[in-house]
């Protein structure tokens, strides 16, 4: 499920770019836990939900909240 939200272009680079975090930087950030390559794929927040569905008292749900837009990752999903 997704919903729709504003997309607009702002003077200055802020975010997760996706081209720009592919380097051997991040990478040496990422082999000692830190850096924001250690953030699950740009997830702002998660939330586990316990459905009537559940077979036990564990969650069965689980909902992840990101930001994207079409023209965010550079083509590389959408082209």
């Amino acid at each position: 499920m997704a919903t729709a939200g504003l997309t607009f272009l702002v003077n200055q680079s802020i975010g997760l770019i996706a081209r720009e975090a592919h380097t051997p930087e991040v990478a040496a950030q990422w082999l000692q836990g830190t850096g924001y390559g250690t953030i699950p794929g740009g997830v702002e927040g998660l939330a586990y939900i316990r459905t009537k569905y559940a077979k036990d008292a564990r969650p069965d749900m689980e909902l992840i909240f990101a930001a994207g837009a079409l023209n965010s990752d550079g083509g590389a999903t959408i082209r």
